[in-house]
């Protein structure tokens, strides 16, 4: 009767994913899957346990064994974890040097940490709308440039990017509720708009950031969000409502002068005063280091949307198909 159940549900989520693809809202994955017999597979759960080929670029299928692939398990990439340079105390002395995945539809989740340490990884693609990304689920992928979540992801979970410092780019589509708690420390992206509805405390602490827009999608703004952001020039904001930054002290530790801070031009003297008084909590706040509020027309360009299968061409164009070391 279980394997009844778990059979009568993934052919439920099939003719969801199938009839939503048919009226043009979910985007299917166009890439040739790797071969089923290159992973362990769990049918009763859908779940991938493991990989098991020797290919560095991996497309996720849609199905093994007739039964859809929805979950991505823990250990499922393990073959791929490079400890070097971390704090992981290990005997490990090869591992495989994966380059890319690629997720398809189907997939309803990814479990916490998956490809923690992948730290070869360059290039993910997920084209299963996700409702969050799961924990530290690229944490310390040091090589990881690009992510593309082709129909959107709800949630960017805590750590989920963590000491991703080769990062240029996350697209992650048009329904982002949450970047959480330290989910791109330490990363190396530049130039960030963010329409997020809640950006969580610590999120982009330390990061290589020039650049950021607040659009006025962005309803909460926590503490120490862009934390020693040492690199940070300007900062755009369409909103002037102090009351979005949650906690205040959101700029702790930038520069200490020539942090360019721009407001809407509507903006009041009240909501100004209230602005700086949110801003410059707590020793550091970066209006209290010597920059200063501008009011302006809040004019930026939204960056063009990713293209999975050109970035999946100059990913894979140059290698051979393995890569154990």
């Amino acid at each position: 009767m279980k394997k009844l159940f778990f059979i009568l549900t993934a052919v439920f989520c099939v003719l969801a994913a199938l009839s939503a693809m048919a009226e043009g809202e979910i985007a299917a994955m166009p890439f040739a899957p790797n071969p089923e017999e290159d992973f362990a597979f769990d049918a009763e759960t859908g779940t991938i346990t493991e990989y098991i080929g020797t290919a560095i670029d991996v497309v996720i299928p849609r199905e093994i064994g007739g039964m859809p692939v929805r979950r991505i398990g823990y250990n499922a990439f393990d073959c791929a974890r490079d400890y070097t340079d971390t704090d992981v105390l290990t005997n490990r002395k090869d591992w495989l040097r994966l380059r890319s995945v690629v997720l398809p539809e189907t997939v309803e989740a990814i479990e916490d940490s998956v490809f923690s340490y992948c730290q070869q990884l360059e290039l993910f693609v997920c084209y299963a709308p996700l409702s969050t990304t799961g924990r530290g689920v690229f944490m310390l992928c040091r090589g990881l440039k690009n992510a593309v979540f082709v129909n959107g992801v709800g949630e960017i979970d805590n750590y989920a990017f963590e000491g991703c410092a080769s990062l240029e780019r996350v697209d992650w589509g048009d329904r982002l509720a949450r970047i959480g708690e330290n989910a791109f420390n330490r990363c190396g992206w530049k130039k960030l708009v963010i329409d997020a509805e809640t950006v969580d405390v610590g999120a982009f602490n330390h990061s290589a950031l020039e650049e950021i827009v607040l659009t006025d999608r962005v309803r909460e703004i926590h503490a120490s969000a862009f934390y020693c952001c040492e690199s940070l020039t300007r900062i755009l904001c369409q909103f002037s409502e102090a009351d979005r930054f949650v906690d205040g002290g959101p700029f702790g530790g930038i520069p200490a002068t020539g942090v360019e801070t721009l407001f809407p031009a509507d903006t009041t003297e009240d909501q100004l005063k209230a602005l700086k008084g949110k801003l410059n909590i707590w020793n550091g706040g970066h209006l209290g280091n010597g920059n200063e509020i501008t009011l302006a027309e809040i004019a930026f360009e939204e960056p063009a949307a990713l293209d999975p299968e050109i970035l999946w061409e100059q990913v894979t164009a140059p290698s051979d198909a393995s890569g154990a070391v």
